[in-house]
């Protein structure tokens, strides 16, 4: 007996070393593998500068609900241009202080758009409002912006690729001077992004990628269940509708110049 106790007990030792290392086994396969995160799609400016500064009026609301955030809104459009490459935005607050010391309740026309920028030394401006809002799932924003612009670093492209006769003709025979033609908005872009929308969760879930964690329960649509992450997508959109019209306007007269 007193020879047995010690086998027994080492038997039972070395079994239930074998149950811990399977056990460990065990838990090391159920351990989900680490995913490697996509990289985010980004914008790049088409300015042949690459320190091009936009102020944003902030937003007016004209969803027809007096529950948008409009500076909150305002921050998330300011956020997405600072991310651009080659672009960087100047502060909501900085904006709302230029306009209280102008006595400008708000920018009503280019003139004021104009005036705003250059007393902020900015070389566009950016001036819009929330067309409709719903927080609710499917989420809904929409928006309308203009920019306007005011230094050459903005504008040299856009005069360069006109005719020089056309330009002559119209300053003369149709009365339009060069500071009028200026004063129209180089980009205007019209959204109404709705969640419900098929075409519009596609897009969700392209901006989604390699910006959230795909372990995540939620997945790509962590950005279609809150209305402050919905945002950051619409005011994405905006940003790049933008840019693509500005590429296109600067586009002929960059190759002009090369």
């Amino acid at each position: 007996m007193t020879t047995a106790f010690p086998m027994l007990f080492a038997r039972c030792v070395i079994a239930l070393l074998g149950v811990v290392s399977l056990l460990w086994l065990s838990a090391c396969e159920a351990k989900p593998r680490e995913m490697p995160f996509s990289q985010p799609v980004t914008l790049d400016a088409p300015y042949s500068s690459r320190d091009v500064i936009w102020a944003v009026v902030p937003l007016t609301n004209e969803s027809g609900t007096s529950l948008p955030n409009e500076l909150a809104i305002t921050d998330a459009l300011v956020n997405t241009i600072r991310e651009v490459d080659g672009l960087s935005a100047l502060p909501t607050n900085r904006v709302i202080n230029a306009m209280r010391a102008l006595q400008m309740p708000g920018v009503y026309s280019p003139s004021d758009a104009r005036n705003l920028a250059q007393t902020l030394g900015a070389d566009a401006i950016l001036v819009g409002s929330i067309t409709a809002w719903n927080p609710y799932h499917p989420p809904q924003l929409g928006m309308t912006v203009a920019l306007f612009a005011r230094t050459d670093k903005m504008r040299m492209s856009e005069l360069s690729r006109l005719d020089p006769l056309v330009l002559r003709q119209a300053m003369t025979d149709a009365g339009i001077s060069v500071d009028e033609f200026r004063d129209m908005p180089v980009a205007l872009v019209a959204g109404h992004y709705d969640a419900a929308n098929h075409a519009v969760l596609s897009d969700v879930r392209r901006f989604a990628t390699g910006r959230h964690d795909p372990r995540t329960s939620l997945g790509w649509e962590y950005y279609t269940k809150s209305m402050a992450r919905y945002t950051e997508f619409v005011c994405f959109r905006i940003v790049a509708d933008l840019l693509q019209q500005e590429s296109q306007r600067v586009a002929p007269a960059e190759a002009s110049n090369r």
